[in-house]
């Protein structure tokens, strides 16, 4: 579900309240099971953290697949939230 709201009332001001994530790893185009990105991007979208440290392990180049943004295998989180919301889709028996 998207909207949009206006937060000081004003039609001119105009926020995201939501945002579609792509559920499939960019990586493997298989269904993400540990949602990760690196710190220091701004975006919401995640890979596999299995699927990236398996690819990036003996190339060790350490770049964000969404941004291109450069960084070190340190700088990678898991993203709690979407792991949370994986676990309750799995829960219910929902395709990803």
């Amino acid at each position: 579900m998207r909207g949009l709201v206006s937060p000081s009332g004003d039609d001119d001001d105009i926020a995201a309240t939501s945002s579609i994530v792509p559920l499939k790893c960019p990586l493997s185009a298989a269904a993400i099971r540990i949602p990760a990105r690196f710190k220091m991007c701004t975006h919401a979208k995640v890979f596999d953290l299995d699927t990236f440290l398996r690819m990036n392990s003996r190339s060790r180049k350490w770049q964000c697949p969404f941004c291109m943004k450069g960084s070190h295998a340190g700088e990678l989180e898991v993203d709690a939230y979407l792991q949370a919301v994986l676990a309750q889709v799995d829960a219910l028996g929902e395709e990803r």
